[in-house]
């Protein structure tokens, strides 16, 4: 993650791999579903949601979930994202961080999942 906070009404940037081909993909926070996208023929998506203005602030988990490269098995992938109260939410460092490791199941293929960003 580049970024892990984000304020309620913002947008969260995600993108990811290890998916089947065209298989939809639900992205959801807190196992909440926000949004569907289709993965490519190879298997990625990228795509961008706006978390709720309701959401409270605190850590949150968002997810994308979908049918994993095999064709058999569901894969999730899930990382955690802070939704700071309004107004509060803060814009990425210009310079890079190290991405953070992600909880994965369905798969073995590592998958990078969430880029945030007030909105």
């Amino acid at each position: 993650m580049d970024a892990s906070v984000v304020a309620p009404g913002g947008t969260v940037g995600i993108s990811g791999d290890g998916f089947a081909d065209s298989a939809t993909i639900t992205i959801s926070l807190d196992a909440e579903a926000l949004s569907t996208v289709q993965a490519t023929s190879a298997g990625t998506f990228s795509t961008r949601v706006r978390i709720p203005a309701d959401t409270p602030a605190g850590t949150h988990v968002l997810s994308a979930t979908g049918l994993a490269a095999d064709g058999r098995s569901q894969r999730t992938v899930s990382a955690n994202i802070t939704v700071s109260p309004t107004g509060a939410s803060r814009t990425p460092d210009a310079s890079p961080r190290p991405r953070a490791t992600l909880a994965r199941t369905g798969s073995d293929s590592s998958l990078p999942l969430v880029q945030a960003g007030a909105a």
